[in-house]
């Protein structure tokens, strides 16, 4: 539950930096004002994920192990697994926005943009940080003999 936590808050800290980058970039190139309204959260979620992409090429253990991830003496594998997991999280942000946008009505959209969005941006990192826990929790550490 510790360690759950632990990579829970440093992957919040890492999407709310992300967030403010992108709203710091929006403001100074308007890359929004690209698409119509409607189409705005998903090129801004797509942003983000193409951020935790090219992290992970910039430090090889993507963004979240800046905030203070060497404490948590984790394998590199876990961290590479927590990139894609990260990256994965905001296409699939992107694609629901998509979605609802094309199949719903507005008052949808517009309730889906304010309750759905911020409760999965709450919610679905701390499910899918516990179940990584759990798989590496399964598996037996290796000992490397020299």
């Amino acid at each position: 539950m510790r360690l759950t936590l632990a990579l829970y808050w440093r992957t919040q800290l890492a999407i709310i930096l992300l967030i403010c980058c992108g709203a710091f970039a929006q403001t100074a190139i308007n890359f929004l004002g690209l698409v119509s309204n409607n189409y705005a959260p998903s090129l801004f979620w797509s942003v983000l994920a193409l951020i935790f992409l090219v992290s992970a090429l910039i430090h090889k253990n993507g963004l979240a192990y800046l905030f203070f991830g060497a404490r948590l003496a984790l394998a590199s594998e876990v961290w590479h697994k927590l990139n894609r997991l990260n990256f994965s999280f905001f296409l699939v942000l992107a694609l629901t926005a998509v979605l609802v946008v094309l199949s719903s009505s507005r008052e949808l959209w517009s309730m889906y943009k304010l309750y759905g969005q911020p409760l999965m941006l709450l919610g679905l990192p701390y499910l899918y940080i516990s179940k990584l826990i759990k798989i590496k929790a399964s598996r037996p550490e290796t000992t490397v003999k020299h």
